[in-house]
């Protein structure tokens, strides 16, 4: 079996677990959990991914102007 190629885009719709902590710039269970608040998890067969803008836009609601 091949191994999938794709191209790296700048804002990708889907991010998979490693890119969703990248993007909280937090560990495995914390990304997973505001994912999961966020209603962002998408499964395709065995596959995880997490949409992007979803979880954006959660954390902007959730987050609190000084």
């Amino acid at each position: 079996m091949r191994k999938a190629t794709f191209e790296v885009i700048e804002n990708p719709i889907l991010v998979n677990t490693s890119g969703l902590q990248a993007l909280t710039q937090s560990g495995r269970p914390l990304a997973i959990k505001i994912g999961e608040l966020a209603g962002a998890k998408v499964q395709i067969g065995r596959s995880v991914r997490w949409n992007r803008e979803k979880v954006e836009s959660y954390l902007n609601k959730i987050s609190t102007s000084a």
